[in-house]
């Protein structure tokens, strides 16, 4: 393999055409210069594709143009990853910015380890207007090699502690082994299909079969404001709502495939507990009917993945209780007896290793 391969750089274009100049000058200030980048329009009504077109003229060899009907972001990026020349394939939304060192961080690791399915750094994070920035919680992972299914599992536990998609490379290939994003889990709004969780669910299934690899440098910059794709769904549909669609349409039933794949039961026990947790956490305001409507909701569309769910889903409910109601060090030692308890009572339920 070439010491620079040639990368493909994918990004989605929604009536993004006021970004989509200093999008392009932000790829060109890069220090990696053996990329392509695939602008992928789905359904634009303004002048994005005549902005597009206005820089292809000048750059011919590194812009190229599709244009995908499906409504959707995973749609419009599955488009792109048929279409992408690359071996290794980035992922930028049209607001946001790679740091000038990105690719060089991240392609070492891919290049001198061919069994590394993807490697990532962190997100810097900027919030408009008022400037806040932060850089994002990564969780748990190790940095350097993540053998799976580790990452997957604490992505499992707590889906903020996912990278941002922008913060990523990824083998072209084992993108298309994993079926590319979900297409699935998204709302309507105003017969708009919006997607939310398709880099959740693509980097989870990334990370449970594949060895990944962590940097621990911001390698992107993302951008939230009142305009930005996120900003618009929080106000049609709550982040505790996306994540409970989020657990019940992929992350459930795709760890019990796991499980039936592998034998390993840690990602749905970790799915499943996750799942219990943000399903308290959101109907703590609801009325009682919502409450018992979401919870059988969630329950017998899990009860059929396994028998002994309903005997698991009174742990995670007395999880949350003993959290609720417990100092934090002190919920951990409670919790910690609890599972010794349960594990002697069900050992093929209740994981010790697990806490």
């Amino acid at each position: 393999m070439p010491s620079f391969p040639l990368v493909s750089i994918i990004i989605p274009v929604f009536n993004g055409s006021e970004r989509i100049r200093a999008s392009f000058q932000n790829l060109q200030s890069m220090h990696y210069t053996n990329w392509e980048v695939l602008y992928i329009d789905n359904n634009s009504t303004d002048n994005s594709l005549e902005e597009i077109e206005y820089l292809k003229q000048n750059n011919p060899k590194q812009i190229r143009v599709f244009q995908e009907n499906k409504q959707g972001v995973a749609f419009a990026r599955n488009s792109g990853i048929q279409y992408a020349k690359g071996d290794f394939l980035c992922f930028l939304d049209i607001d946001d910015n790679f740091f000038p060192d990105k690719i060089n961080i991240l392609i070492p690791p891919l290049l001198k380890d061919s069994t590394i399915a993807m490697s990532f750094g962190s997100t810097y994070r900027v919030y408009l207007p008022g400037e806040q920035s932060y850089i994002q919680d990564t969780g748990l992972v190790y940095s350097g090699e993540n053998l799976p299914p580790r990452a997957g599992m604490d992505w499992l536990s707590n889906l903020s502690h996912l990278p941002q998609t922008g913060a990523t490379i990824v083998r072209k290939d084992i993108a298309e082994k994993v079926g590319g994003f979900d297409e699935k889990v998204g709302v309507y709004d105003n017969a708009l299909w919006r997607s939310f969780s398709e880099d959740a669910a693509f980097h989870i299934k990334i990370s449970l079969n594949y060895k990944v690899y962590f940097i621990n440098q911001p390698v992107v910059k993302y951008f939230r404001h009142s305009s930005s794709a996120i900003s618009c769904l929080n106000h049609i549909f709550p982040a505790t709502e996306r994540y409970f669609l989020t657990h019940k349409i992929f992350t459930l039933p795709y760890t019990h495939y796991y499980l039936q794949k592998t034998g390993n039961r840690y990602p749905l026990y970790w799915a499943e507990r996750a799942a219990i947790t943000n399903l308290t956490a959101s109907i703590q305001a609801a009325s009682p009917i919502h409450m018992l409507t979401k919870y059988r909701s969630l329950f017998s569309s899990l009860a059929s993945l396994r028998a002994d769910f309903y005997l698991s889903s009174i742990y995670f409910s007395l999880f949350c209780l003993i959290h609720s109601l417990f100092p934090y060090k002190l919920a951990k030692q409670v919790i910690r007896l609890q599972n010794r308890i349960l594990y002697i009572l069900a050992p093929k339920v209740f994981p010790l290793e697990i806490s």
